[in-house]
């Protein structure tokens, strides 16, 4: 959670020096206060969860919010041809085995954003997915399938990437 609360001290410090507008970027933990030059919202790009390349698999406008990601796309090594992530599991100890690559959370701090991305993670998209909707978290899934890649959003996350 370290970037997230970066971010939002970040944020904080230009606000109090009188900043209106602006993006701040730690690590990937993005905080967006106000617009764009344009005057229009922030445009943040979530990234499709691939070994290789940058594309962007959903574009999101927003303001006066924090996006975060957890994922697995990353940080990982392979080990007798399997994926083994960097994040663990704290009820097993064990690296996720799960096939979910990334959760993308929207929420006023980054910090809790931070926080949440790996939590739901952990407990995949299964169960993340219910556990997000339960707290009316702002989240994205993208989990892998045989045939490429899958979202699911929880209602709230639709909610605010549809108005924006």
């Amino acid at each position: 959670v370290v970037p997230g609360y970066a971010a939002d001290r970040l944020s904080r410090e230009l606000t109090d020096r009188g900043f209106m507008d602006f993006l701040v970027d730690v690590g990937g933990e993005v905080l967006a206060r106000g617009r764009n030059q344009a005057g229009a919202p922030w445009q943040v790009g979530i990234e499709r969860p691939e070994r290789h390349g940058e594309t962007i698999q959903r574009l999101v406008p927003i303001s006066d919010l924090a996006i975060t990601t957890a994922g697995d796309y990353r940080n990982y090594r392979e080990v007798d041809g399997r994926r083994v992530a960097h994040i663990l599991d704290p009820r097993t100890g064990r690296p996720l085995t799960h096939r979910l690559a990334s959760v993308t959370v929207i929420d006023a701090l980054a910090v809790r954003a931070d926080a949440f991305d790996t939590a739901l993670m952990v407990l995949g998209t299964d169960e993340g997915m219910a556990l997000a909707t339960k707290l009316n978290l702002a989240a994205l899934f993208i989990e892998r399938t045989n045939d490429g890649f899958v979202e699911r959003a929880t209602p709230r996350f639709e909610a605010i990437t549809a108005k924006r």
